[in-house]
């Protein structure tokens, strides 16, 4: 605690010396106004200035630079079914979206399989129909054949 007072004595001393010092140098930096003055009407003449009023506008906004640039995402697009192309819906660059139609294939060759496919189904129809009816008119002469097996193993047993 002895060294305490000798601290709050010194602070004092410390801030006056500073002001003191700071005050020394701004007096030794500040000469003669009228000689300032004086020199910067020698150096040059008033230069013209044109003036106008702010107005809003945009900024456009041009970067230079030199990099590489990567898509943010990348899909692979694949026909479901093959064709020749009669019409494409997008331009190069375009964005698209999921469910966008892009292109349009020619639907005659599909359309051609479809009716084909459509007749063999439809003959295909008709040969079950008839090997249904071959099926009923066969349990039919098998009924009738276990019909007549049985009548005659009848009699066979009443001749004996």
């Amino acid at each position: 605690m002895a060294g305490a007072p000798a601290l709050t004595t010194t602070r004092p001393l410390l801030g006056s010396a500073l002001l003191l010092t700071a005050s020394l140098a701004l007096t030794a930096c500040s000469g003669d106004k009228a000689e300032s003055k004086q020199s910067q009407q020698q150096r040059r003449p008033a230069v013209p200035v044109t003036v106008a009023s702010v107005e809003r506008k945009t900024v456009p906004l041009e970067i230079r630079a030199i990099g590489s640039v990567e898509a943010y995402s990348t899909v692979a697009v694949k026909a479901q079914v093959g064709g020749e192309l009669m019409r494409v819906h997008i331009k190069e660059g375009q964005d698209v979206h999921k469910g966008d139609l892009l292109f349009t294939i020619d639907p005659r060759s599909l359309q051609a399989a479809l009716a084909q496919a459509e007749a063999t189904l439809a003959k295909d129809q008709v040969q079950i129909q008839q090997a249904r009816a071959v099926l009923e008119r066969d349990r039919s002469r098998i009924a009738q054949a276990e019909a007549a097996l049985a009548r005659d193993q009848a009699q066979q047993r009443n001749a004996v």
